[in-house]
């Protein structure tokens, strides 16, 4: 599966690394195993690393089916937000794309698009207290 994640427990934050090409039935299959996993505790934040993404294989039109299985995710596990992290041009317009998905679905559900690790450390502070 080209979505590798690893959970920190101690700051409950998901560390999500999708990589080469990635098609709408990957991103599925991984928000079915967070959902199953035990080990992440409820009130996580999901961090969303594109920067190893060679091309997404799904338009727009198809990722737009994405949004109720991404809330089904945000409610089985409390995610308290989402930061999608897009370094390059093609991973910041899939990031903004997600994000306004995100927003269509849930529009008080915090999403973030960062471009660099500044930017992160600074969301994930301001989300964490």
């Amino acid at each position: 599966m080209p979505i590798k994640y690893n959970y920190d427990a101690g700051a409950n934050i998901i560390h999500s690394h999708p990589y080469a090409e990635l098609t709408l039935s990957e991103v599925i299959a991984y928000i079915d195993d967070l959902i199953q996993n035990s080990a992440i505790s409820d009130g996580s934040i999901e961090v969303v690393h594109f920067d190893k993404v060679d091309n997404f294989l799904f338009s727009s039109e198809e990722a737009s089916g994405l949004p109720p299985k991404l809330y089904e995710l945000f409610n089985e596990k409390s995610i308290q937000a989402t930061i999608l992290v897009g370094k390059r041009d093609l991973h910041y317009g899939t990031a903004r794309m997600l994000k306004t998905m995100y927003e269509l679905q849930d529009p008080k559900y915090p999403s973030f698009v960062v471009r660099n690790d500044e930017e992160l450390h600074r969301v994930i502070h301001d989300i964490s207290g």
